[in-house]
């Protein structure tokens, strides 16, 4: 069994890290040319690669954290109807298995995602699942 913490210095990288990626939020028509349509969706335990739409523009980066474990973290912000969206992606060092749920519990508080306004498993090599959540952080005026 691995043992899994967030150190003082992880909080210090994943600041950072939060910071780089609201500085270059992802623009409304990215996110909606990636979206699954919501009846599709309703109906997907997992979002699959070929779920995809194949010709959405390609996303700007998000700032990746590797933490204990093998864990990796993604961060970006996105631009959405309702406001700027914190978009936090959670992946394990194992293929086919999503992290633990204490795990992700414990990378959402050092996240500082405290209210989740959406959750889903999405593939995002083959093979490999990661857990993402939507947390609002600034609402459109």
């Amino acid at each position: 069994m691995t043992v899994f913490t967030i150190t003082r210095k992880d909080r210090k990288r994943i600041d950072a890290a939060k910071e780089r990626a609201r500085a270059k939020p992802v623009p409304w028509e990215a996110v909606a040319a990636s979206a699954v349509p919501l009846d599709r969706a309703k109906v997907l335990d997992t979002l699959a690669l070929e779920d995809r739409n194949p010709e959405a523009p390609e996303r700007p980066r998000s700032e990746f954290l590797k933490l204990a474990g093998g864990y990796v973290a993604a961060v970006s912000y996105e631009r959405q109807p309702a406001g700027l969206f914190m978009h936090l992606s959670v992946s394990s060092p194992v293929p086919g298995l999503v992290p633990h749920p204490l795990v992700l519990e414990m990378v959402l508080e050092a996240f500082g995602m405290l209210t989740v306004h959406g959750a889903w498993v999405e593939e995002f090599a083959p093979g490999q699942q990661a857990v993402n959540f939507l947390m609002l952080v600034e609402a459109m005026q």
